[in-house]
């Protein structure tokens, strides 16, 4: 298949392409990365000192020869990556359709698709989202299931069929056991093995024309912004953390 990866530049996004490019090399992929997600208003000085961290540790995993930490992806796609500012631009729309691609997979992108983009992939576009839907709609559905006591985090495979955000019918969940001893981002990144093997098991499905049970969501749904300061602190005044630098750095290191 010709498949349009669409990611965000973050460390996640980074992880969860490590785990999924180098099994979809059987497919003609292509890589766009948004900038960020949501705009680019200053966010609380925690969720700013996050984001440097974040932003240090890609630094830190540039390999020899390269200037950006998704360079290294080049070598699995058709093209070199490219950033995207508007994906729902005409001229951007007709390039993404010279591709002629079947499917697009989004992980963490920061834009939203408006219906002429998503008409383009023959197989649809499906969307890996770090939370429980429809709970957890919106950003850092992390963030908020370990501030409201939870103790499992998942991951929600879904197609998107509209602009709506986090909506569409799902494909696949995972879960993950909390460690109250662990990070906010060190939860984040170990919710990808499992939600990136859901991506590869529905590639497979669409690849060999299999028919997707997708379920529409249920339940009480509701969607989350960027916490404020009042809610960053009553994170930290529950003992949890936003990222630990060795127990973060520790992790990505150890990874094959």
């Amino acid at each position: 298949m010709k498949i349009v990866i669409l990611a965000n530049a973050d460390l996640a996004a980074w992880y969860a392409l490590k785990l999924l490019l180098p099994n979809l090399s059987e497919h003609q992929c292509s890589l766009f990365l948004s900038h960020r997600v949501g705009s680019s208003k200053p966010k609380p000085e925690p969720i700013e000192k996050l984001s440097v961290f974040e932003k240090n540790c890609l630094n830190s995993l540039i390999l020899e020869g390269h200037s950006h930490p998704f360079e290294q992806y080049n070598a699995y796609l058709t093209q070199p990556f490219q950033f995207l500012e508007k994906i729902n631009h005409p001229q951007i729309c007709s390039e993404l359709k010279s591709l002629e691609p079947d499917l697009f997979i989004s992980i963490r992108f920061g834009l939203i698709l408006k219906d002429e983009v998503i008409a383009i992939p023959k197989k649809g576009v499906i969307n890996l989202h770090s939370g429980k839907l429809p709970e957890y709609q919106g950003v850092m559905a992390t963030f908020y299931a370990l501030l409201n006591g939870d103790k499992q985090l998942s991951t929600t495979l879904h197609y998107i069929s509209d602009s709506k955000i986090d909506t569409g019918d799902v494909l696949a969940t995972s879960c993950l056991s909390v460690d109250e001893h662990k990070s906010y981002l060190w939860h984040v990144l170990n919710l990808y093995p499992d939600g990136c093997k859901n991506i590869l098991n529905a590639v497979g499905q669409l690849t060999r024309e299999d028919v997707q049970k997708a379920t529409h969501q249920e339940g009480q749904s509701k969607y989350y912004s960027y916490p404020d300061e009042n809610l960053i602190d009553d994170f930290y005044n529950k003992g949890l953390k936003l990222f630990e630098t060795n127990e973060d750095l520790n992790f990505l290191t150890k990874q094959p």
